[in-house]
């Protein structure tokens, strides 16, 4: 069996590992959720000027880490809570206008970063648009966005794309002001259970290029702290002014470069990075943007340290950061591709909204009775297991039914929008 993931102690280099070990003894948090999680928020809260490049491929600190943990311990959304502490110590206003969530349609993101339209504010039409693009998504139920993105007519899939390689994005649907946005600098932090991974991902997912733009980091409960943690406030104080003067120091920066000892290093880990020899599954998904990914890695690394050259050190921990990553996927799928009569469930389900659906049709529509009793009570136990997913019983003009659905959303998304969704994308 594989073995579950650990987190290479040179990953916790700087900054970054500061504050994972500084808020260790605090939370219950998994300290490689935080550390992706932290490094992914400041890579956008220090914008998407300096940069380096793999080819005419620009490449700043734009991190998407996929945080994948079990329902009752992972500690998705704790390792969330820890970051956002510092953001908002470090920069309240911009943790308040640029932290989201709710991603539905492509419209709806690039509203979000939208460029200015016209220079006359008395003229119809006129929209000053987003001056400053740094936005912070964060999906606590990444599987819903993969649903979302499969709907006919959506195309948030390749507008996300789109996104992490920072081209400029335009709307089709309007004939009149049509959105766009250029310049914009934008990070995703999903976060999954496995099972719901494994279900949600089709042979077309991984060849789409979608999912190999995340870094799956795997979550599991640190410790249990039954009286309740809480950084202190002189901890947050601590790291927020590192972040803060990172901030200062890194804001006029540009295009960025290796030391010639990190680039001895690079060199050497350059075919390991890209090898030929690679099969179809998981691993080969996610070593699909190796490079990219370790650069922007590296990039943050430096930016943290205040560093106008990406050093051996900030090399040595992007790459111990890489090798968790493949060890999420090697844990995580087990060499498997996916559950497809898990995956075909959910979306089936999916189909029937919030009335459900009852185990009888699922037996005799979705699966045509093929399925022994406890192969389909293992199906919809998996599914009942995940965050997304319910028993419920609906009431009817005799007794009540029981089905299985999606969970009813708190609130509505905030960027839903009816119909389908018209993008198009230029090269930035």
């Amino acid at each position: 069996m594989t073995p579950p993931p650990r987190l290479p102690d040179t990953a916790l280099y700087g900054l970054a590992g500061e504050t994972v070990k500084y808020t260790a003894p605090y939370t219950e948090a998994s300290g490689a959720a935080i550390l992706f999680t932290f490094l992914a928020s400041a890579g956008t809260y220090l914008g998407g000027q300096p940069h380096m490049f793999a080819g005419d491929a620009i490449h700043p600190a734009r991190l998407w880490p996929l945080i994948v943990g079990p329902t009752s311990n992972g500690m998705k959304g704790t390792s969330w809570n820890v970051v956002t502490r510092i953001i908002e110590q470090t920069d309240p206003a911009f943790a308040a206008a640029h932290t989201a969530s709710g991603l539905s349609t492509a419209e709806g993101l690039i509203e979000q970063v939208r460029d200015a339209n016209g220079t006359d504010p008395e003229a119809d039409g006129f929209d000053e648009g987003i001056t400053d693009k740094r936005l912070m998504v964060i999906e606590s139920e990444f599987a819903a966005v993969l649903g979302r993105a499969r709907r006919e007519g959506n195309v948030l899939s390749p507008v996300l794309r789109d996104v992490w390689d920072g081209k400029r994005l335009q709307t089709m649907t309007r004939k009149v002001n049509a959105l766009t946005a250029s310049g914009h600098h934008i990070s995703v932090i999903g976060h999954i259970t496995p099972t719901e991974l494994i279900a949600k991902l089709t042979d077309s997912d991984m060849a789409g290029g979608l999912v190999n733009r995340f870094l799956p980091c795997w979550s599991i409960r640190s410790k249990k702290l039954p009286d309740g943690g809480g950084t202190p406030p002189d901890v947050l104080e601590y790291l927020a002014a590192g972040l803060t003067r990172a901030k200062d120091q890194t804001r006029r920066y540009g295009r960025m470069q290796r030391t010639p000892g990190a680039n001895r290093l690079w060199h050497s880990f350059y075919d390991e990075l890209t090898p030929d020899d690679l099969t179809e599954g998981p691993i080969a998904w996610v070593s699909a943007r190796a490079v990219p990914q370790v650069i922007r890695l590296s990039t943050a690394y430096a930016l943290l340290d205040s560093a106008r050259e990406i050093d051996e050190v900030h090399l040595i921990a992007s790459l111990a950061c890489w090798e968790y990553v493949k060890a999420t996927v090697g844990y995580v799928f087990g060499g498997a591709i996916g559950n497809p009569d898990l995956g075909k469930l959910m979306e089936y389900v999916d189909g029937f909204g919030i009335q459900g659906v009852t185990r009888t049709h699922i037996a005799k529509d979705l699966f045509r009775n093929h399925k022994t009793r406890a192969q389909l009570d293992a199906l919809m136990d998996a599914l009942i297991e995940m965050e997304e997913y319910e028993s419920a019983e609906i009431p009817t003009a005799g007794r009540p039914k029981t089905v299985v659905r999606r969970r009813p959303p708190e609130q509505s998304s905030l960027w839903d929008a009816d119909g389908g969704d018209g993008y198009a994308a230029e090269s930035a």
